[in-house]
């Protein structure tokens, strides 16, 4: 019986512990997580974000300061085909839902360009 109650001991303890471990990480932004689950960085990088592109191209923009640059309501624009950089529309239409968009591009309105 003692065995028993110290067995039951120990996986509790262990549980307690992995649950605190866990609760301690920090969550990813939302939008991050969007940005990679869209395959965005098929083509862009965002090397503040540590996401690296997959794309072999050597002009592929990194947009780690988008946000110093362009506000969400343009970025959702641009991602929806309704405004243009530079006279050309966004190569692919976003494609999953209002609200994923808003996150996506409210966490790319976060990504500013360092101070110097």
């Amino acid at each position: 019986m003692k065995n028993v109650f110290l067995y039951l001991l120990v996986v509790v303890t262990i549980i307690a512990l992995y649950g605190v471990a866990y609760a301690g990480m920090p969550e990813e932004p939302a939008g991050k997580k969007l940005f990679i689950d869209s395959k965005c960085n098929m083509c862009h990088g965002i090397q503040s974000a540590a996401i690296e592109t997959k794309s072999k191209k050597k002009d592929i923009p990194d947009l780690s300061g988008v946000g110093s640059h362009r506000k969400a309501d343009f970025l959702k624009k641009y991602l929806l085909k309704q405004e243009k950089v530079n006279d050309k529309n966004h190569p692919t239409n976003f494609k999953g839902s209002d609200a994923d968009l808003t996150k996506l591009v409210e966490w790319l309105g976060t990504l500013k360009e360092a101070k110097k």
